[in-house]
């Protein structure tokens, strides 16, 4: 609704006047809301009402004063809908129901995430699977950066005898050694930081597939196989988070060590902190990364 004017009396009351858009309130699957007639202006009130702990909240929807000559009758339609918020449904509804499905800051890389991977669960069946091929093929689509960063990191690993021979030279002298290092970088055209890219690139990525997992009724009670009957919520037997933190081990052990002794030891330890932190995020989630 795009409001004309808001006013709050401190008492739980707002109030917006407008024309179209709807009005409503809801949780993370469903919702209710009332949507006017397109062309009619009218006013919405929000009002809190004491009621328990929780208390309960009121949405009203008034008309415009319509004066209605003698002899004839007029129809203001005002709809109702109570249900989830399944992206299929609110479009058949009212397509503006649909910008209550609200993935955040990252809406414009969820949504396109969630409408790849619907189209992919129409040809599958299933949520899981369809998880599996957008993955594959947001890994295509990422491949060329992923081969620049593998060049890079076996470039690295090239240099490395060279590097402790500078390491161990300048040991002594800090500015000296970044001097020195810098031209061998320069000079063999490798970039020490080209090989983190990868990684950055997946943050939006990975926070984007998380509200989509979070807030897609979709997903809600979606089965994957056998006992993951449900990928919004963790893994029951936490089986997915260990064969992900065992990948993750089986994957850096196939990719070239790190250079830096430090960065050595926290790539050994990240499979085992990401598999914890990923023992109580949705199994979708965990299937995905």
């Amino acid at each position: 609704l795009e409001p004309t004017t808001i006013q709050d009396d401190h008492n739980g009351l707002l109030e917006l006047s407008g024309q179209g858009g709807w009005a409503g309130l809801s949780q993370r699957y469903f919702m209710v809301a009332l949507v006017p007639a397109a062309a009619q202006r009218h006013q919405v009130i929000y009002r809190v009402l004491p009621g328990g702990q929780a208390g309960f909240t009121s949405v009203t929807i008034r008309a415009e004063p319509i004066t209605i000559a003698p002899g004839t009758s007029t129809a203001v339609t005002t709809r109702i809908y109570a249900g989830p918020l399944q992206q299929k449904v609110l479009q058949r509804v009212a397509p503006e129901l649909v910008h209550a499905v609200d993935y955040g800051w990252f809406h414009w890389i969820a949504a396109p995430f969630f409408h790849a991977m619907a189209w992919l669960y129409g040809w599958v069946g299933n949520w899981g699977w369809a998880i599996i091929l957008f993955t594959i093929g947001l890994k295509i689509l990422l491949f060329p950066l992923a081969q620049k960063s593998a060049v890079a990191m076996a470039r690295m690993r090239l240099l490395m005898p060279e590097m402790q021979r500078l390491q161990e030279l300048y040991k002594d002298n800090r500015e000296r050694l970044g001097l020195e290092m810098m031209g061998l970088y320069k000079k063999h055209g490798v970039n020490p930081a080209s090989g983190c890219w990868p990684l950055f690139l997946q943050i939006p990525i990975f926070y984007a597939f998380y509200k989509v997992l979070l807030i897609s009724f979709e997903f809600r009670q979606a089965p994957f196989l056998g006992w993951l009957q449900d990928l919004s919520e963790k893994d029951p037997y936490y089986i997915l988070p260990l064969l992900m933190t065992l990948t993750m081990f089986i994957q850096q052990k196939l990719n070239p060590p790190a250079t830096d002794p430090l960065q050595q030891k926290v790539m050994m330890w990240m499979p085992v902190l990401f598999g914890v932190m990923f023992f109580w995020l949705p199994s979708g989630l965990v299937l995905y990364w």
